[in-house]
Formats: structure tokens, C-alpha cells, sequence
């Protein structure tokens, strides 16, 4: 399944700045992007993420698919995260004087991985999509591998352009990463070993046109009837499976509050140690092309009113039938929380911001706009609109049964 997410928390690279000196001949069908023959050069720039553990070159013929040399990694991971080690590598330097990142130029992408592990590894590539920091990156996948133990496995996965468009500028693209299964170890020693090589790209008869199919209706944030809207959706989980969503029309005879298409999102009893926050979001990309992206003043920001309808199935404590708005700005830098009401006529009080059972309700705020409910101030600022717009989350803090909420038709409306 393709999807785009962001992964974070990582190491600075750990590499063996070493070269084989052996540059493998042009071949005008495809593009050399790391042969590893200028080692120093291919792996010096990649960067590691995730607590990835090691990258080093190898020269030991056994594990070198062309050439004299190839890549070791050593995917490590760590314990009780739920996050996977991965490896990007720049499809353009300035240091190191190449750019690749064109990738309307090629067809596909073709490499060869040696498992040299005593089991079988899932893992996945793709393309970066968004560097936010040297923490944090955005992925577009193009493909899922499953790497046999003793073996060469051999890889060629065809570039989707229309869908890589959607998350960033296919004549721009930052990078081609590697992420593997977490394997729950602190040293790499204790890590498998995988020998990457003979990463290229097939070269396009001529460069592939893309036409940009994100569209929105006025005002829409999000209406869940497009194909492209579920490519944006994410969650952020604080245990294992906490909130699983999908882009459904119809759940146990409950059918959309607008259109035919609406998000359902499927909350886990969890232990309450853990119950506070995990969300479902819109990713950054998605809302950057919202009209909220365009809402820099306040003075016109003040004249939308954020809205979306609800449901909750399920919940054996209606009091608890409410969720928290979160904006972030672009990277993460900032971010608020605002809780969403029924009635802005009406005091922030339990009965104005919990939905009813078994329902649709629509809730939401206006921006700029302070509100006030348990002693603490909400306002959605100019801040978190404009350029800074970042992804918008719906926090859920309750997970100590198993119940669903429903969402649809989010837009902003303007204020007569």
C-alpha cells in the first residue's frame, strides 16, 4: 500500500569515509545513483534516522553485486518504540557536485540487497519527500521488499509519478531512502547485516508530464470523497495500534453526513498510562494547499469559522464524546490546541463541546478567536495559517475502551 508519512528521531550518521576507486561505465539506459565505487561520496551523504545504527563500506567480493564495492548496513532500531530504522541518500549535493533529483527523467528504480542474516527482513524505499530537519523527514513509498536470509534480492520498482506528485516536486525530488523492521537493538554488532548495491534508475524515453489532480472545493478542508485525500491521512499512536482509520461510506449502517465518503477512526482500549493523546492528522503537504494556507491576515482569518461534522459509536460514557483540535505550524515549531464547540453562542461548558451519541454533530470554532474552558485560553491564530501552515491533528485522549468516531465534510465557513 502507498502512503506518505514522516519519521523522526535519529542519529547523526556513523560512516567509513573510504573510496574503492572504481567508477562503473556509463550505460545511456540507465542512471548510476550509487554504484559505491567513490565511497566516501556515496555514503557520506547519507544520513540516518530513526536509530538506524551503522553505515560502512564493504569490500568483501562475496557481498558485492557490481564493482569492488558495496554498502553495509547495519539497521538497528531500539527497544519499546514503535518507530523503523531508515537510510536516505540526497539526490543532489552541491558539496559533491551531482543532482538527480529530476526524477520525471526515469521509470524506475533498480537495486540489489544481500541479506546476509539468518532471516528473513521486511523493509520498504521510496522517495524523501520533505526534509524538515536532519531529525525528520517526510516518505513517499514506491515499494515494499521482503529480503530472503543468504541470498542476493534483487528489486525493481516502477515510479508512480502522478501519485509521488501528490507530496512533492517530482523535478525536485530530496531523496531515495531504505527503512527496515525495528529489530530492537542498541548495537550494531548485533544488528543483520545488509549489503546494498547497484542502486539506478531507469531512464525515461522522454521526461514524464504530470498534471495536478489536488483539487479542493472552495472553502473544503477535507470532504473524504477524492482518491488522493486518503494518500494524506496519518495517525500518531502512543501504543501499538491505538487508532487505525479508514475512508469508508458506510459503517455499521451509518452512512456520511455529507457526500458519500467520511473517515472513520477506530479507537483500541489501551492502558491509562498511555491514554493521553494519540491522534489521527492531516499531514502538512495536504493542508498547505487548503485555504487556510491562504488566510494570512487576521482580519480575514477572523471572518472563517472551522467546522467539521462528528459521531461517536459506541462509547459507554457520552460525557467523554469530544476530541482536541491541534494546529501545528510548518515543521512542527509550534503548536495549539483548540477545543471545538457546538454553539459559540454559548459558553465553553461539558454539554457545548461533547457530541451527542449515535448522531452527527456539527463542531468547530472561528479563528482568532479566544476561547475559554477549564481555566485555560484557546485561540487559533495567524501563527498557524499562511506559510506556517503545518498538519492538523484530532487529538483523542480517551482510550480506555474500544469504541469509533466518525468525521466529515471539514471546510471553513465564512462568517456573515
Amino acid at each position: 500500500m502507498k502512503f506518505s508519512k514522516f519519521l523522526m528521531m535519529g542519529f547523526l550518521p556513523l560512516f567509513a569515509l573510504t573510496g574503492c576507486n572504481n567508477t562503473p561505465s556509463e550505460n545511456k539506459d540507465e542512471t548510476m545513483f550509487l554504484s559505491f565505487e567513490e565511497g566516501y561520496n556515496d555514503l557520506n551523504s547519507a544520513v540516518l534516522i530513526n536509530y538506524f545504527g551503522k553505515a560502512s563500506l564493504n569490500t568483501v567480493p562475496e557481498f558485492v553485486k557490481e564493482g569492488k564495492c558495496s554498502a553495509l548496513l547495519q539497521p538497528t532500531g531500539v527497544y519499546g518504540v514503535n518507530r523503523k530504522p531508515l537510510i536516505y541518500f540526497p539526490l543532489s549535493s552541491n558539496l559533491y557536485n551531482f543532482n538527480k533529483g529530476d526524477i520525471t527523467k526515469y521509470d524506475s528504480v533498480s537495486f540489489a540487497i544481500y541479506n546476509a542474516s539468518d532471516r528473513k527482513i521486511e523493509g520498504a524505499t521510496g522517495f524523501v519527500s520533505d526534509v524538515v530537519s536532519v531529525y525528520k523527514v517526510g516518505t513517499t513509498k514506491i515499494g515494499e521488499m521482503t529480503l530472503l536470509p543468504r541470498q542476493w534480492n534483487e528489486f525493481t520498482f516502477t515510479i508512480d509519478h502522478a501519485y509521488c506528485n501528490l507530496f512533492f516536486n517530482i523535478q525536485e525530488a530530496p531523496g531515495l531512502y531504505f527503512e527496515f523492521e525495528n529489530m530492537n537493538v542498541k548495537d550494531p554488532s548485533f544488528a543483520p547485516s545488509l549489503y546494498l548495491d547497484a542502486v539506478s534508475f531507469k531512464n525515461a524515453a522522454t521526461p514524464h508530464v504530470i498534471h495536478d489532480d489536488f483539487v479542493l472545493e472552495e472553502n473544503e478542508i477535507c470532504d473524504f470523497e477524492k482518491d488522493f485525500q486518503q494518500y494524506f491521512l496519518a495517525c500518531n499512536n502512543y501504543f501499538e495500534d491505538a487508532l487505525k482509520f479508514k475512508i469508508t461510506d458506510d459503517v455499521d449502517g451509518i452512512k456520511a453526513s455529507h457526500g458519500k465518503k467520511f473517515l472513520c477512526i477506530d479507537v483500541k482500549a489501551g492502558s491509562v498510562a498511555w491514554a493521553d493523546w494519540s491522534s489521527t492528522f492531516l499531514t502538512e503537504r495536504y493542508m498547505s494547499r487548503t485555504k487556510i494556507a491562504s488566510l494570512d491576515l487576521e482580519e480575514e482569518a477572523s471572518q472563517y469559522r472551522f467546522e467539521y461534522d462528528i459521531r461517536f459509536v459506541g462509547t459507554p460514557n457520552s460525557d467523554n464524546n469530544r476530541v482536541v483540535t491541534r494546529f501545528m505550524t510548518r515543521g512542527e515549531t509550534k503548536s495549539t490546541l483548540v477545543v471545538p464547540c457546538i454553539d459559540e453562542s454559548k459558553p465553553l461548558d461539558q454539554e457545548n463541546i461533547v457530541a451527542p451519541e449515535n448522531e452527527w454533530c456539527t463542531m468547530g470554532f472561528t479563528f482568532c478567536k479566544n476561547y475559554t474552558f477549564a481555566g485555560q485560553n484557546y485561540c487559533l491564530d495567524t501563527n498557524f495559517t499562511g506559510v506556517n501552515t503545518g498538519k492538523m491533528e484530532f487529538s483523542i485522549g480517551d482510550l480506555e475502551y474500544d469504541y469509533k468516531i466518525l468525521i466529515d465534510n471539514i471546510k471553513l465557513v465564512k462568517i456573515a
